[in-house]
Parts: structure tokens; sequence; C-alpha cells
């Protein structure tokens, strides 16, 4: 696996960093292979076992398949699946959900790990997350070893609600912004398009935790007016082309899908954290092999999920958060297999692009005509 120039970078200026600092922040944008590094990364930390945490199930599977590319033996700690299911004692690396280590007091935690000297590095992936008291109970149980070292990696490094990522990591080692790669030619330009909704306010919908609230957001957007009004300009500015719309709420998401699909028959289908497991697997997949057009969902595809063919980003959850907005947009800003990485320079990049099949990413944004 051949790593891109930033890339390399990435790799080294952790491997630097270690040096002088116990926990490091690496940043880089959605679609531009967080992964490949962290995994290159495990490769590099040779001196103990490492463990590498995420607190979603498609996160996981993609983290531990990564990182078997490498060579390297993986287990999976997650629910009933045990990393130690293939050896006497746990791998090399293990990936593991948050939810799983510090379910039952942590037992499952100490189970995996009762000597933290024998590990030498934990791996927060989207690291945005690693202030919430769950990553800060499993981080406080790997510092017992005192040359421990920790490592977040995330594309978006700040928070709604303010909370300090300075307080989980020491020292940024390396930083990446969208705009230059997408200017590197790595990632596809954005086309944004403001669509107008008649009747639409967000006069009365307050801010709670930096973002708008929930409850009051799902009120507004779950209005029968405003979904067809939303509606038939997605489905006409989408013009067939591979689409996500994030939803504020499971309903907007399920009454959304309903209502393409009386336009076009089976277009559409949804999901949520609510649907089943296996489902959701096949429903992603059948996503990813162009079963359906649109696949609209309520904040289970902004985080762990590649999908390069997608075309269009319907941003039908409006949010006050810098951080939900990159990681919503993230989705669509990946190209094509096979367009930029047979290329050298960036000018060739951005041509290769410009004449593939997904020049761009239409991002559309409802505003509308109050608040």
């Amino acid at each position: 696996m051949r790593l891109r120039n930033y890339q390399i970078d990435a790799v080294r200026s952790v491997v630097r960093g270690f040096k002088e600092h116990d926990s490091l922040l690496c940043c880089l944008p959605t679609g531009t292979g967080k992964t490949v590094i962290l995994s290159h990364i495990v490769k590099l930390a040779t001196k103990g076992r490492v463990l590498v945490i995420a607190h979603r199930e498609e996160l996981i599977e993609q983290l531990a398949a990564t990182i078997r590319n490498l060579g390297l033996d993986v287990g999976i700690e997650m629910a009933e699946r045990r990393a130690t299911e293939q050896w006497w004692t746990p791998p090399q690396v293990v990936v593991a959900t948050v939810q799983t280590l510090v379910a039952n007091e942590r037992r499952r935690l100490e189970e995996l790990v009762p000597e933290p000297d024998l590990w030498s590095l934990t791996i927060v992936d989207e690291a945005h997350h690693a202030p919430a008291q769950t990553y800060l109970q499993i981080l406080d149980h790997m510092r017992q070893n005192d040359s421990h070292r920790i490592l977040g990696v995330t594309a978006t490094p700040d928070r709604a609600d303010e909370t300090a990522m300075g307080a989980v990591f020491d020292h940024v080692a390396f930083e990446y912004g969208t705009d230059t790669a997408i200017q590197d030619g790595w990632l596809v330009p954005v086309k944004q398009h403001a669509v107008v909704v008649d009747g639409l306010s967000y006069a009365k919908v307050r801010t709670t935790a930096g973002d708008l609230n929930g409850k009051d957001l799902a009120k507004v957007m779950e209005e029968e007016q405003t979904l067809h009004r939303m509606s038939v300009p997605t489905f006409e500015l989408a013009d067939g082309r591979p689409t996500v719309m994030f939803c504020v709420s499971v309903e907007q998401a399920e009454r959304m899908a309903d209502i393409f699909n009386r336009m076009d028959p089976n277009c559409a289908r949804s999901v949520s954290g609510k649907t089943p497991k296996d489902e959701r697997r096949k429903l992603f997949r059948d996503y990813a092999d162009g079963k359906f057009q649109i696949l609209t969902n309520c904040m289970v595809a902004s985080e762990g999920w590649d999908a390069p063919h997608v075309q269009v980003v319907a941003l039908a959850r409006p949010t006050k958060s810098r951080a939900l907005f990159a990681q919503m947009v993230g989705r669509g800003l990946r190209p094509l297999p096979g367009t930029v990485d047979p290329h050298l320079e960036a000018e060739d990049r951005k041509v290769s692009i410009a004449t593939s099949a997904k020049p761009a990413c239409d991002v559309l944004d409802y505003a509308g005509n109050a608040g």
C-alpha cells in the first residue's frame, strides 16, 4: 500500500512528536485516508501491544481490515466477540468499541488489559469524542503505564460544546485542511446550492450545547409542507445522481424516503440507529452497488462510512457545528476510485477529477425565509 506524500508527512510527524509528547492529535479531512495513516503508525509500534478504540461497529470493521492488510495480527473486542478468540493472549493489535470496554464497570477493559505495561500505544479514531467520560476511563487505565503513548485521529478537532481537546492531547502533530486537500487534487471541489424553502423558519429553534436543539429542529423539519417543499428541488437537483441526505430525526429520514419513492418508486431508502445491524450492513452494500439512488439517514452516515460514488450531499439537518458540517459534507468529497492515485502532480489529479464522472460534490443547504 503506497502512501501519498501528505500521509508520509503525517506518519513522520507522529513519530517525531512522540519523542517529546505522550499524547498527540493528527487532523486530516474525511476522504484523505486517516485509517491508512493510523495503520502504518500501528505497524511502527513494535515495543508493545496496541489498542485502537472507536465508537461504532462500521469503524471497527474498517480499522481491523486495513490493519490486517499490513500483515499484522488483529483481534476485535466488541459485544460478544473477544480479541483472544484465536490466541491465548491478546494479539499485537486489538480494535475495540468504547462501549464494550467500559460496560459492567470496565470489567472487559480490565480483562483485556490486566497489565497496561505490556501495551505501548492507544489510538483513538474519531478523536473529537475523546473528551467524553467513557473515553477518559479507558485512557486513564492505559496511562498506568508511564511510557504509554496516545494518538488521536480526527477530521474535526473542534466540538460544538467547546470541550477542550487539549484536556486529552498535548500537541497537534499534523494538520491537513480540506481546502488544501482539494487544491492538491486529493478531494473533489464543492458546489454549494442554497435551496430556499417557503415557510421554513428556524426562529423558534433554541441553541443547546453550541448547536441547534434537536427536538426544536425536528418539529420544524418534520412539518408536512416542509418535507414536500424540500423533496422536489432535491430530486430535481440530484438529477438521478447518488445522493445522501442527512436528517435531524428518524421520522424525518423515513418520511423523506417515502416521498422520494412516491416520485420515483424504489429510488430511496432510510437508515438510522434503530435499523438492525444486519439490515444496515445490507442497505449500505446495496447503496454502494447502485441498487437505489437516495439514502436518507439520521446520524449514522456522518462518520466511518465510505461511499466515493456519492455526488450530492443534502443537508436536511441544519447545524451550527462546523465539525458536524464538515463530517456531513466530507461524505461526498472522495473522488471516484482510480481517479487521483495514478497521478503524481496536483494539476494532473485535478484534471482527472474534472474529466471524471464525478467532477464535484453538490451540497444542498436548505434556507428558510425567516430565522
